[in-house]
C-alpha cells in the first residue's frame, strides 16, 4: 500500500515495507538526479510509543520530512506530553548530551528545529508543564531554545489574566434590537468575532478521538476549550435568529416576516464576506421547526428574499457531505462566486476582503469518521501512524484556513458585541412552545372566515383617499412611500392588518433608532401581496409556493400531521391546465388527494385517475391507488401529473377512439365577476 507521501511526491517510487527494532517502514527510492544512485527513505507507518518518539530524532536523516509536523498535531490521541518528553530527554541524556551525533545521525541543529516547531506551533503544551520537567528542558535547551521556554510561562499568565478581565454586562437584551443595525454591519460584527474564535482553535482539539470523548469522566473540565467556545457562539446566533422570530407573541405576521428579511439579509452578506459559519447558523435557526413551521410570517415574506433564502439553503446543506460548501471554502479569491443579484456585497471595502471563516462542524464530522473507521493499533499492537498521517492532512487543512482568516480587517462595535453577549438563550422546547402560541397547531384551530381588512397598501393614495372619505376613520389608507408611526401599526385592530415591513439597509448609519423601525413601509418592494389601487388582501393564503416546505419538521407531541407543498399539472394538457400548488397532509391516501387537485384545477374526473410524480431524467413514478402520497413520493421532485388511469380496455381500443374528456369550467367569467366586485368595493 502506498503512502500518501508518495502520492504527493512524483520522485519517490514505493519498494516496499521493512520491519526493523519494533517498527514498521515504507520503503522508498528517492530519484532526484538520473546520473546518481537513488536514495533509500524510510517512511515510518506503525511502530511501538518508545519508536514511534525515537523517530522524531531520526526522521530527517530516514528522508521521513512529514512526521514531525504530523506526529506534534496528532500525538495527544494515544500519549500524553509528558510521555513524549520522558522518552525523548532519555535518550538525549543516555546519547551523551547529544556528542554522538556521528554515531546517531541526528545533531544540535534536529533538536533545535524539533523544538523550535514544537514551541512555536503548541505553545501551550509547555506553559504547564510540571517544575521537574520544565528545569531538565532548560538544562538540555541552550542558548535561545531555553529563553524561549521561560518567555511561554510569562505568556501564559498575561493570557490568564486579561481573559480574566473580560465580563459580559448583567441583563439580558432584546432580540429585536437586531432591526436596529444595518445589516451589513451586523455581518461584519459577526466575521469580527468567528474570525477571532477560529483562529484560537487548536487543531489537534478537533482530532475524532479527542472531541468525542471531550465530556467523559474524568477529562479536565477545559477540555477542547478553543472547540467548545466556537461551538457555544455558533448555537448563541442560531439562538438570537429563532429568538428574534418567536419571543414577542404581539407582533404581527407582516412584522414578523420583516426579522425574518433582516436575518436573511445578514446571512447575504456574511456570505460575501465569506464567513460560512455565521450563514450556515442563521440558514439553521431559520429552518428549526419552531420558525419554518410559521407559515403566516412566511407568506408575507417578499420572493426576493425566499428566493435568496432557499438558494443559500441549497448551498448550505449536508448534501454530499458538505459538498458545495467545501468547494466555497478553498475557492480563489480572484474567483468570484456565482450567486444571485442580491448576494453581491454591498461595499467596496467587502469586495477587498481576503479572509474566509469555515463551518467547523465539516471537519469535526471528518475526524470523527475518520477516527472510527480506521483502528489505532496493528494486530501486532504497534501504533498505527497511517492513520495519524490521514488525520494531520485534515488538521493541514484548518491551518491553511487559519492561515487565509488573518486577512480580515474589521474594527470591532462594543454596542453591537455588548448586545450579542447579552442575549438570553432560548431552548428548543421553549421556542416551539412559543410559535405554538403565535400559530397554533391544526388540532386546535378552529376554522372561521377571515375578516376582511381595511387597510389598503397602494400607490394612489390621493385617488383612494377621496374614494375612502364617506366611509369615515375606520378606512386607513397607507402609502407604500411615507412610513408609518410604530404606535399606528401596534394599535390596529384585529380585525386590521398592519402595512407591509420595510428594508432598513438602505441607511448610512450602521444603527437607527427603534421607534417606528416595525412600522415603517418599504419602497417599491416586490411582494406577492402588493396591492396596486386598492386589491383586497387575504389573510389566510397559503404560504408563497417558493418557499420549499419538504423539510419535515414534527411537533414533540408527535400527534400534528406534516404537510408538503407540491406542483400538479392536469392531463391532457388544455389552455388552462397549468402547475398549481396543493398541500399534502402525511394523513391523506392518494384518492383525498387526487379531488383535492381535481377541484384546485376546476375539474370533474371521467373515470378513475392516477397520480405520477415527475422525477429529473424524463422518469415517472406512479402513485399507488390508496398509497400515502407524502411517505410514497420521492424527495428528488415536486412536480407531479394526474392523468386517466390506463385500464386493460383502453389499452385494446383503437386509436381512432376519443379519449375521455374533462369538464373544464371557464375562467375568463370568474376573473370578471372578481372585478366587477373589486370595482363595487372601491366605488
Amino acid at each position: 500500500m502506498k503512502t500518501s507521501q508518495e502520492k504527493k511526491s512524483p520522485v519517490l517510487q514505493y519498494v516496499g515495507e521493512e520491519e526493523q527494532d519494533g517498527a514498521v517502514y515504507a520503503v522508498h527510492l528517492r530519484n532526484t538526479n538520473p546520473q546518481q544512485t537513488p536514495v533509500k527513505v524510510l517512511v515510518l507507518r506503525a511502530g511501538t510509543l518508545q519508536k514511534l518518539v525515537y523517530h522524531l530524532l531520526d526522521s530527517r536523516i530516514l528522508g521521513d520530512t512529514t512526521y514531525i509536523p504530523a506526529f506534534l498535531a496528532t500525538y495527544r490521541t494515544f500519549t500524553c506530553t509528558n510521555e513524549v518528553l520522558r522518552i525523548l530527554l532519555h535518550r538525549l541524556e543516555s546519547d551523551n548530551r547529544w556528542h554522538n551525533s556521528d554515531t546517531h545521525g541526528w545533531n544540535d541543529a534536529d533538536v533545535s528545529s524539533l523544538f523550535c516547531a514544537w514551541m512555536s506551533q503548541y505553545p501551550e503544551e509547555f506553559s504547564s508543564l510540571e517544575t521537574e520537567k520544565r528545569q531538565q528542558l532548560s538544562r538540555l535547551l541552550k542558548g535561545n531554545i531555553g529563553k524561549k521556554l521561560e518567555e511561554l510561562n510569562v505568556e501564559e499568565k498575561d493570557n490568564q489574566d486579561s481573559s480574566a478581565a473580560l465580563g459580559h454586562e448583567r441583563g439580558p437584551s432584546d432580540p429585536l434590537d437586531i432591526l436596529a443595525f444595518q445589516a451589513g454591519h451586523v455581518a461584519e460584527q459577526l466575521t469580527s468575532m468567528e474570525a477571532s474564535l477560529f483562529l484560537r482553535v487548536v487543531p489537534y482539539e478537533c482530532l475524532g478521538s479527542v472531541w468525542s470523548r471531550r465530556d467523559k469522566v474524568g477529562s479536565p473540565w477545559n477540555r477542547c476549550q478553543s472547540v467548545r467556545e466556537t461551538v457555544q457562539h455558533f448555537n448563541r446566533l442560531s439562538g438570537a435568529v429563532t429568538s428574534a422570530c418567536v419571543r414577542d407573541p404581539q407582533l404581527k405576521p407582516q412584522q414578523r416576516a420583516r426579522i425574518i428579511e433582516k436575518w436573511v439579509r445578514v446571512a447575504e452578506e456574511c456570505r460575501s464576506l465569506r464567513n460560512f459559519s455565521s450563514v450556515y447558523a442563521i440558514i439553521t435557526a431559520l429552518q428549526s421547526t419552531a420558525v419554518h413551521r410559521l407559515k403566516k410570517v412566511w407568506a408575507e415574506t417578499s420572493r426576493e428574499i425566499l428566493r435568496s433564502y432557499q438558494e443559500m439553503r441549497e448551498v448550505f446543506c449536508e448534501k454530499d457531505n458538505y459538498a458545495r460548501m467545501r468547494e466555497l471554502l478553498f475557492q480563489p479569491h480572484d474567483q468570484p462566486e456565482i450567486t444571485s443579484k442580491r448576494q453581491q456585497p454591498r461595499t467596496r471595502e467587502s469586495r477587498a476582503v481576503q479572509g474566509v471563516v469555515p463551518y467547523l462542524g465539516v471537519f469535526l464530522t471528518d475526524l470523527v469518521m475518520l477516527d472510527s473507521a480506521i483502528r489505532d493499533q496493528l494486530e501486532n499492537g504497534y501504533l498505527n501512524f497511517e492513520k495519524r498521517r490521514k488525520e494531520f492532512e485534515a488538521l493541514s487543512q484548518i491551518r491553511i484556513l487559519q492561515s487565509v482568516c488573518q486577512g480580515y480587517r474589521f474594527h470591532s462595535d462594543p454596542q453591537f458585541i455588548t448586545w450579542f453577549q447579552r442575549l438570553q438563550p432560548i431552548s428548543e422546547a421553549e421556542s416551539y412552545q412559543l410559535s405554538c402560541d403565535i400559530e397554533p397547531t391544526q388540532d386546535t384551530v378552529t376554522t372561521s372566515n377571515p375578516p376582511k381588512p381595511k387597510v389598503v397598501i397602494t400607490h394612489c393614495t390621493d385617488l383612494l383617499a377621496a374614494i375612502a372619505a364617506p366611509f369615515g376613520p375606520s378606512m386607513h389608507v397607507v402609502s407604500w412611500d411615507t412610513p408609518c408611526d410604530r404606535q399606528m401599526a401596534l394599535s390596529l385592530s384585529p380585525h386590521q392588518k398592519s402595512p407591509s415591513v420595510p428594508a432598513l439597509d438602505t441607511q448610512s448609519s450602521p444603527k437607527l433608532p427603534m421607534k417606528g423601525l416595525l412600522a415603517l413601509s418599504p419602497v417599491a418592494r416586490t411582494h406577492r401581496r402588493s396591492a396596486s389601487c386598492g386589491s383586497a388582501i387575504n389573510a389566510s393564503a397559503e404560504p408563497h409556493p417558493s418557499l420549499d416546505h419538504t423539510a419535515e419538521h414534527s411537533s414533540p407531541t408527535g400527534s400534528n400531521a406534516e404537510h408538503r407543498i407540491i406542483r400538479v399539472r392536469v392531463e391532457p394538457a388544455e389552455e388552462n391546465s397549468v402547475y398549481k400548488s396543493v398541500r399534502i397532509s402525511s394523513q391523506e391516501k392518494a384518492p383525498a388527494v387526487i379531488d383535492r387537485i381535481l377541484r384546485k384545477h376546476h375539474m370533474t374526473p371521467q373515470g378513475p385517475q392516477e397520480l405520477i410524480q415527475l422525477l429529473p431524467e424524463g422518469k415517472e413514478l406512479v402513485i399507488p391507488e390508496k398509497a400515502n402520497v407524502f411517505y410514497a413520493m420521492s424527495s428528488a421532485s415536486l412536480d407531479f401529473l394526474l392523468r386517466p388511469r390506463k385500464t386493460v380496455s383502453s389499452a385494446s381500443s383503437t386509436d381512432t377512439q376519443a379519449p375521455a374528456k374533462m369538464l373544464i369550467s371557464a375562467t375568463i367569467p370568474k376573473v370578471k365577476a372578481k372585478a366587477g366586485d373589486l370595482a363595487r368595493a372601491l366605488f
